[in-house]
């Protein structure tokens, strides 16, 4: 210690070592002087190897050897050879102070298992040895022993049967503390292991203790319900364990028996009254797995109340056989009840190993009474003991072998006849022995008080009324008795042209009625006839003149005769004409009629509808209108023409078409005065000479004498052919015409009559339209009051001093000289202040009418009313048309003369079928410059259930980015525009088509800068 001080400078080395053999601890030293030692974990040990631990304190820097001493138990310093000495794990420790310790370990192995060995821990430095101490303990050399293996033993299975076995072992703890256990399965595992099938115990804590002795110590799974199955092979073993670990014991096997299990009979009956008991045995047979049986218990469940059951067991050898008893007492009830009978094993209680149904019933006898015959429903049979009272209650359960007496009442007028079936005779009792199921009739006659019940039927109209019960059919049969307090339901049903209107009398209401025969009763059914039902229908054939109304009417089954009401206005009071009645029939389904109507006035409105009549009424339809073909007065000369149709801009005014139409100028008018020396003036025209438009002339200037003429007249020419037409007047000799005359050279029947002609052929006056002359004759109508050459006026020829005269038109007039005889003399066209023009007349105003029916009911659905202007066109305004219909238009003008033009039909014209696309767009930056990217999105809406099928784009000035070929037809495009020197505007549109082919077009204008600046990095310079 000296020389170990000297070189170290006072190295503290303290060597602390534990050992444990499970949780003991092996404790064998002193504390030294100079150090302290901690433990500093658990030592392992096994049968054959065990690890060492030691720790050790030094002064810093101080290197110290570590080993271990060891040997069996008293080697240790007595015997050379005996122990040896092992290096630690690690070898050396460099000191780091007092209190810091430092561990070191030593495994060994080979050992032998149940063998006692000490061992002590060693630390070297500057060869000074210190040896390690244990807490607590004064010496420095402890001792350790290895564990021994229990010893198992499997022993045979014993009580097996069909769903048990008691598992059976033994093992040896030799001297350490055991537990043990069983595993077992149907399946051979071929050696034992703590892994196959089942664990019996299942956990540690609760398996078997065998203490720590050194003797066999048996163990069991006695009274222990383990999983099994009958007339199965099982395999088990032992396996016990103590500190030294597992041993396991070999495979045993052994088989649970089999049984074929029986009730016979498998059901029986208890007829209450008749028997109290019946019997059945229960058998369970051996088959396999032991010599017997074995014992076996039985159990009962699902008795029935008032029933008892008791099994009687007669041997189990190798065959259970055992008696069962059911027994009926006083409050059994009738019924089929299913019996649960269970076997179950002995030795395990719990374990089922037969179950099956026995059926048992509890039976009574039946009693069944029926009643027939005229009374049946009258009669009542009654019982004793009670149970039936039929009424309604016929059949009822009685015990075995009860006596019933059935008596029959007569009610209501029914009178007992006689028993059949179990019971016979007339008598009103009979009795009957309920010694099997038993049936009885009872047949009844009937006396009968009866009631009268009266229908008759009221009104104008027809109909059947019957009856429930039957008896009733009126129609013919009207009467009919019932019995005394009878319900009789009466029903009404209306004839083909008739209404049930209701009852009177017993009944009331409009339904069926119910009537109670407590007394004589009557009731009266009241028909109404139904007048026809009658629509008009929109007229056809519609003439200047004339025109086809129609109507339909429903003779609602009665003869009705038909006819038509017509009158210049809506009022009925203007209904003043009717058309002839036409015979519809009695049928009872609508018949469409017509009349043709003549004598109207063109161009004029009627408002009519059908009628009809029969014997319950008359009936009127709904009143419509319709307007004649208008009929051009004498002077109309303009009508229109080439009537067409544009739609509008579908985009913009889709329900806007611009309806046109062109002039067709068919007459031009003569106008002003020519001048006779004889007969003074002659007047070409006339714009109204009837003032007062009764159709006669009122006189005047210009005009017919009063009274007489016509209150309009003109001369015309046919701008087609150059034919004259019309007539002039001339106050001193009438009318002059000019005309197209007949063979015997007369104009129309109020012509005073001629013979022959100045002129071969055609006498018409006519201008030549190549060379302006006019040719042919005019002629007085009543030439013979002014004498001379019949009163021909010739219009172009040679004068007897052979001359040439004539009138030819100079522009717009007439000019020359024609000869009209002595009487007339020259008439000159022209002259001073005075002559004859000829008026090509235009459009001053114009009517157009727009409706979806071709007829144009008044009012249109679209009517401009006289418009003064002499445009051509016209665009219906917006809001007045609708999508997905077909129109009609027609236009009329008024001419320059205030002459109006018939109606003109033009081209009907169907709209859209819905509305176009609305297109919209909007674009990312909202200014952007020249190279940046620009992003479109579509904002288009389309209509009618349709959706967008193509866009086209339109860029001005761009090139596309995203696709980078192809943008224009994608949906939200990115572009860039090309550079521009100043900040401008650029056009953008697009174009949107719907999935119908209905597309719209939309422009924007959008700011685009100049292109922004460039910034790059430059490197500094040197």
């Amino acid at each position: 210690m000296n020389r170990f001080s000297k070189n170290r400078y006072g190295i503290i080395l303290a060597v602390i070592l534990f050992f444990f053999l499970f949780s003991l601890a092996l404790v064998n030293s002193a504390e030294a002087s100079h150090s302290v030692g901690y433990p500093i974990g658990t030592v392992e040990i096994t049968p054959t190897s065990a690890k060492l631990g030691g720790q050790v304190a030094a002064n810093s820097g101080e290197i110290v050897s570590v080993y271990f001493d060891w040997g069996r138990q008293g080697c240790i310093g007595t015997k050379t050879g005996c122990s040896q000495r092992v290096t630690a794990d690690p070898a050396t420790i460099t000191g780091t102070g007092f209190n810091y310790y430092h561990p070191f370990y030593y495994s060994l192995s080979g050992l032998t298992p149940g063998t006692t060995y000490e061992a002590r821990a060693v630390g070297i430095s500057h060869n000074s040895e210190l040896y390690g101490k244990l807490i607590g303990s004064s010496e420095t050399i402890w001792t350790f022993t290895t564990p021994k293996l229990p010893t198992v033993t499997t022993s045979p299975a014993s009580n097996v049967s069909s769903y048990y076995a008691q598992l059976n072992g033994t093992a040896n703890p030799n001297g350490f503390a055991t537990k043990a256990w069983f595993r077992y399965s149907s399946t051979n595992p071929g050696s034992c292991s703590d892994t196959f099938g089942y664990r019996y115990p299942e956990t540690y804590n609760t398996q078997k203790s065998l203490g720590s002795g050194t003797s066999s110590v048996s163990f069991d799974t006695a009274g222990v319900g383990l999983s099994h199955s009958r007339n199965t092979t099982y395999y088990y073993c032992a396996i016990a364990e103590n500190s030294g670990g597992k041993s396991f014991g070999s495979i045993v096997s052994y088989t649970t028996r089999d049984v074929s299990t029986g009730v016979n009979p498998a059901s029986g009956q208890i007829v209450l009254g008749k028997e109290t008991a019946v019997s059945t045995t229960v058998t369970v047979t051996h088959v396999s797995g032991g010599p017997n049986v074995g014992p076996v218990d039985f159990s009962i469940s699902g008795l029935p109340s008032g029933v008892t059951a008791a099994f009687s067991l007669s041997s189990c050898t190798p065959t259970c056989n055992s008696t069962l008893t059911f027994t009926a007492g006083g409050g059994a009830t009738q019924g089929v009840y299913p019996i649960t009978i269970e076997a179950t094993d002995k030795y395990l209680s719990i374990k089922q190993i037969y179950k099956t149904t026995y059926t048992l019933t509890i039976a009574k006898r039946t009693l069944t009474v029926t009643k027939s015959s005229a009374g049946a429903a009258n009669g009542t049979v009654t019982s004793s003991p009670s149970g039936i009272n039929c009424g309604a209650d016929c059949s009822e359960v009685y015990n075995y072998g009860t006596s019933v007496t059935l008596t029959a009442s007569n009610t209501n007028g029914a009178v007992f006849l006689n028993w059949t079936g179990a019971c016979t005779g007339s008598g009103t009792t009979c009795t009957v022995n309920m010694d099997a199921d038993k049936s009885v009739n009872a047949a009844f006659g009937q006396t009968f008080n009866t009631k009268t019940l009266t229908v008759s039927k009221s009104g104008a109209g027809s109909g059947t009324v019957t009856s429930s019960p039957a008896g009733i059919n009126c129609g013919a049969d009207c009467s009919e008795n019932y019995i005394d307090g009878t319900s009789v339901t009466l029903t009404a049903s209306a004839s083909a042209g008739s209404t049930f209107t209701g009852w009177s009398g017993a009944c009331s209401g409009t339904g069926t009625c119910a009537v109670t025969m407590n007394s004589a009763q009557s009731a009266t059914a009241n028909f109404n006839a139904n007048s026809p039902t009658t629509s008009t229908s929109p007229v056809s054939s519609v003439t200047a003149n004339g025109a086809a109304l129609n109507g339909s009417t429903n003779p609602n089954g009665l003869a009705t005769s038909a006819w038509f009401e017509w009158g210049t206005s809506a009022s009925l009071s203007t209904f003043n004409t009717t058309s002839p009645t036409q015979n519809l029939g009695s049928g009872t389904s609508a018949v469409s009629y017509s009349a043709s109507i003549s004598g109207l006035s063109s161009g004029a409105t009627y408002y009519f509808r059908a009628a009809a009549s029969n014997s319950a009424g008359t009936s009127k339809g709904t009143i419509l209108n319709f307007t004649t073909v208008a009929v051009a007065a004498p002077g109309v000369s303009v009508v229109p023409t080439n009537l067409t149709v544009t739609p509008g801009d579908s985009c913009v005014a889709a329900l806007q078409p611009t309806l046109s139409w062109d002039l067709s100028s068919a007459m031009w008018f003569s106008k002003g005065w020519a001048w006779s020396s004889n007969i003074r003036w002659i007047s070409f025209n006339s714009s109204n000479c009837d003032t007062d438009n009764d159709g006669q002339s009122n006189g005047g200037s210009g005009c017919p004498v009063a009274g007489t003429g016509m209150s309009a007249y003109s001369v015309k020419i046919d701008s087609a052919n150059g034919n004259f037409s019309g007539y002039a007047w001339s106050s001193r000799i009438g009318w002059i015409a000019f005309g197209d005359y007949n063979a015997d050279g007369k104009i129309d029947s109020s012509d005073e009559s001629i013979s022959g002609a100045p002129c071969s052929g055609n006498c018409r006056a006519k201008l030549n339209l190549s060379n302006n002359q006019v040719t042919g004759w005019a002629r007085v109508l009543r030439y013979k009051s002014f004498g001379g050459d019949r009163g021909w006026i010739k219009l172009s020829g040679t004068a007897t001093n052979g001359s040439t005269y004539g009138i030819y038109k100079n522009g717009n007039n007439l000019e020359g000289y024609v000869w009209g005889s002595e009487n007339i003399g020259w008439i000159r066209f022209n002259g001073t202040n005075y002559g004859v023009t000829v008026v090509v007349p235009t459009q001053s105003a114009y009517q157009v009418q727009v409706d979806s029916d071709p007829v144009f009911p008044f009012p249109a659905e679209v009517d401009t009313g006289k418009v003064a202007s002499s445009g051509r066109t016209y665009t219906v305004p917006s809001g007045k048309l609708n999508y997905g219909m077909t129109y009609y238009w027609r236009a009329k003008i008024w001419d320059t003369e205030n002459s109006e033009s018939s109606w003109v039909n033009g081209p009907s014209f169907g709209t859209a079928a819905h509305q176009y696309p609305k297109v919209d767009f909007e674009w990312t930056p909202k200014t952007p410059s020249a190279f940046e990217t620009v992003e479109f999105k579509d904002k288009s809406i389309v209509y009618g259930g349709t959706s967008i099928s193509d866009w086209l784009w339109t860029f001005q000035d761009a090139i596309c980015k995203t696709p980078a070929t192809g943008c224009e037809t994608v949906q939200n495009p990115k572009i860039t525009f090309n550079e521009v020197a100043e900040k401008s505007n650029k056009s953008v549109s697009l174009k949107v088509t719907d999935s119908d082919g209905f597309s719209c077009l939309l422009n924007k204008s959008i700011p685009v800068n100049v292109k922004l600046p460039e910034i790059k990095e430059v490197a500094p310079k040197k």
